[in-house]
């Protein structure tokens, strides 16, 4: 058996340096190198603990400049690319899928190079470049058929990642040790009007504190609007949190109800109003009461999230490019942040969103109301 890297953490320095002698001795006949401190390469991740913040950033600068060197990306020859994507990306694609002849002889050449690129950006943006989610999302499924035009949107993934290889995530956790997540779906996003839906899971009662996993992955079916889209990813996408919910309770941290976020208040509306009960929506039933299920046995708590602040918006669609920068950022949770995206205004929207997201809504309709009725019958407010 060969072991690579372990990677072992504690409270208390003095006892885990004398574990992992001992657990060296006993083991590897003490072989092997102890390296303990506040920076460790791990798996081709760079991690930087800082005790007084209490935070943990991970980066793969040299991971990322041996891609870009396998691929002949020079950094004296990138120009500057701010954004992942063209602006003409999906329509490219679409055009492209819709002219494709199926009898075209298959370039096993370009497929196997295309496959080797997006393998190497996969491995990689799942730990430090999440928010090329997207872009590697659709470049996967075309492996299989190559043309110059994936080449060439693959390098300009290259090119971006050149610009930016040093780019670190931050994960921290603020307040309670409690599952968090934002489920986000697009509509209507690919070649076949599948949509994309994208899922973030962070940890923390009190504020985004970094992505622990990141997901984004085509819709499985089409549907007609964007609320069955949105009830679709909930249902794909809850599978993890509720992963990370179980291992945590079993590292010994109590958990409540993970807090899904939600920018989409017709799928709260219709998971708030009890039933389906339509003809519309008769059709997704199954979902609906898988979720409906999950909140009755206390596993999850929806809650409301204006689409501003939808970390997941970025896993679902191109964003443009002050859009991307920023919400690239946030997803990364840097410390530096554009002021609409800052943790203090996510500290209030953990805060302050409820499951009920039109309780005060109601609250205010039913005043109004009375008011109107009041001064009717009264001639006054």
């Amino acid at each position: 058996m060969h072991v690579d890297d372990l990677l072992m953490g504690s409270k208390n320095g003095v006892r885990l340096k004398r574990d992992m002698e001992e657990f060296k001795s006993k083991y590897f006949n003490n072989e092997g190198t102890i390296a303990d401190g506040p920076n460790h390469e791990y798996l081709n991740m760079l991690l930087e603990f800082n005790k007084a913040l209490k935070s943990v950033q991970i980066s793969q600068e040299s991971y990322w400049k041996s891609v870009c060197a396998k691929f002949d990306v020079m950094e004296s020859d990138v120009e500057v690319v701010t954004v992942p994507h063209s602006s003409n990306y999906m329509d490219r694609l679409r055009d492209r899928n819709n002219a494709r002849d199926p009898d075209e002889p298959v370039d096993e050449g370009r497929n196997k190079k295309l496959l080797s690129m997006v393998m190497s950006v996969l491995w990689g943006s799942q730990r430090t470049k999440l928010e090329l989610g997207v872009n590697i999302s659709h470049l996967a499924r075309e492996a299989k058929h190559a043309s110059e035009d994936d080449c060439k949107d693959v390098m300009r993934i290259l090119r971006y990642i050149s610009g930016c290889k040093a780019d670190k995530i931050r994960l921290k956790i603020l307040g309670d040790v409690q599952v968090a997540c934002y489920i986000d779906s697009s509509a209507h996003t690919g070649p076949t009007c599948l949509g994309q839906a994208g899922c973030v899971i962070s940890i923390g009662s009190e504020g985004y504190g970094g992505p622990i996993e990141a997901k984004s992955a085509r819709s499985k079916n089409n549907h007609v609007g964007s609320m069955p889209y949105e009830l679709d990813a909930l249902h794909h996408m809850i599978s993890g949190p509720l992963y990370i919910r179980e291992l945590l309770e079993e590292l010994g941290y109590k958990q409540g109800p993970i807090l899904v976020f939600e920018d989409n208040k017709a799928l709260i509306d219709l998971i708030r109003r009890g039933k389906v009960s339509t003809g519309v929506t008769r059709h997704i039933a199954a979902k609906y009461y898988y979720a409906k299920d999950l909140i009755a046995e206390g596993l999850i708590a929806l809650r409301h999230c204006p689409t501003r602040l939808m970390i997941a918006d970025i896993l679902t669609k191109h964003l443009g490019g002050p859009d991307f920068k920023k919400m690239s950022n946030r997803l990364r949770n840097t410390i530096e942040q554009d002021e609409t995206l800052s943790d203090e205004v996510y500290k209030r929207l953990y805060m302050n969103s409820t499951e009920n997201v039109y309780k005060d809504e109601d609250n205010k309709v039913i005043k109004l109301l009375s008011m109107v009725i009041s001064y009717l019958k009264e001639g006054q407010p």
